[in-house]
C-alpha cells in the first residue's frame, strides 16, 4: 500500500481532497490573521514592534483556539487540546499539526518534551504505566501534519505522514510514509485563497486629555 492509500484508508470515509481543503483554509486563515496583527504592530506612534515571536504565537493561538470550527466541515472530527497542544481526532487517526519551517525533512519546529514523546514511539517510557502519547492518542494511528508557511507567503506546503524522531537528530523525523497534500488542485489554498490585499483594518483612535 503506497503512502496516499495509507492516508486514504486511515481517514476514510473522509476524502483526502476534502480534508486537504479544510485544513488548507484553516492554516491559511491562521497565517493571514497573524499577519494582520503584525500590521497593527507596525503602526504605532512609538515605533515598530512587530517581531517573529509575536507572529508565531498569534498564529499558534489562532489555530488551537479555532480548531473546534473544523467539526462543522469534517464528519466525526474531534479537536482535543490535551497537554496544552492539539490533536485532530478521527475514528482511526489522530492528526497532529506541527510547524515545519524547512519542510518535512528538516527540523519540525521546537522539540518540546511532549513532541519528543509523541514522536518517540518504541522508546522506553520511565515510571509510567501509560505514556502521555497512549493516553492522548487512545489507540488511533498518529498521523503527523507538518506544514510550512510564513508571514509573507502564507501557507506554502502541507504533508501527512507517519514517522518517529531520529535519534540524535533533534526534531527531525524518520518517515515510514509521507504524502504531500495538493494545495493547487482546485480544493486547496491556491484556488480558494488567491493572494491579494488584506481586508481594511481600523486605525486605533487616540484621544488624550
Amino acid at each position: 500500500m503506497d503512502s496516499a492509500d495509507q492516508l486514504t484508508d486511515l481517514i476514510s470515509p473522509v476524502p483526502v481532497t476534502h480534508l486537504t481543503a479544510v485544513l488548507a483554509r484553516w492554516l491559511w486563515d491562521g497565517h493571514r490573521a497573524a499577519a494582520e496583527l503584525q500590521e497593527l504592530r507596525r503602526d504605532d506612534e512609538r515605533g515598530v514592534w512587530a517581531n517573529p515571536v509575536s507572529y508565531g504565537t498569534d498564529r499558534y493561538q489562532y489555530l488551537v483556539t479555532t480548531a473546534a470550527s473544523l467539526c462543522t466541515e469534517v464528519d466525526d472530527l474531534q479537536p482535543d487540546r490535551g497537554f496544552q497542544s492539539l490533536l485532530l481526532k478521527l475514528p482511526r487517526a489522530a492528526l497532529y499539526p506541527l510547524s515545519a519551517p524547512q519542510g518535512p525533512d528538516g527540523p519540525l519546529g521546537m522539540a518540546s518534551d511532549l513532541r519528543r514523546e509523541l514522536l518517540g514511539e518504541g522508546e522506553r517510557q520511565e515510571l509510567a504505566l501509560l505514556s502521555r502519547r497512549e493516553l492522548w492518542v487512545e489507540g488511533r494511528d498518529l498521523v503527523l501534519l507538518p506544514w510550512q508557511g510564513n508571514e509573507d507567503a502564507g501557507l506554502v506546503g502541507l504533508w501527512a505522514g507517519k514517522g518517529v524522531r531520529q535519534r540524535g537528530e533533534g526534531s527531525r523525523v524518520d518517515w515510514e510514509w509521507l504524502v504531500e497534500l495538493d494545495l493547487t488542485g482546485g480544493n486547496g489554498q491556491a484556488a480558494l485563497f488567491p493572494t491579494g490585499p488584506r481586508r481594511p483594518r481600523p486605525r486605533a483612535h487616540r484621544d488624550f486629555a
